[in-house]
């Protein structure tokens, strides 16, 4: 996670993540092919999907990549 070295400081970003994202229209995940691809970042289907928001759209599947800022506001779009 961008601007957290530790697995603490990213449990305890999580909690910004969610408060952002139900203030703002949320995190847009990019579709990946395999989980290799969101690992290292290098989505490229076409496939986005709005994350969080005040109404969160329900029932889609698959991998998706959420890039994130290393500081506020975490959300790329």
């Amino acid at each position: 996670m961008p601007g957290c070295a530790t697995a603490l400081c990213d449990h305890y970003r999580s909690y910004f993540y969610v408060g952002e994202a139900l203030a703002t229209g949320g995190f847009t995940g990019i579709e990946c092919a395999s989980l290799a691809d969101a690992t290292n970042g290098s989505c490229n289907l076409p496939g986005r999907l709005q994350m969080g928001g005040a109404n969160p759209k329900t029932g889609a599947s698959g991998i998706y990549y959420v890039p994130t800022n290393g500081s506020p506001p975490f959300s790329q779009g």
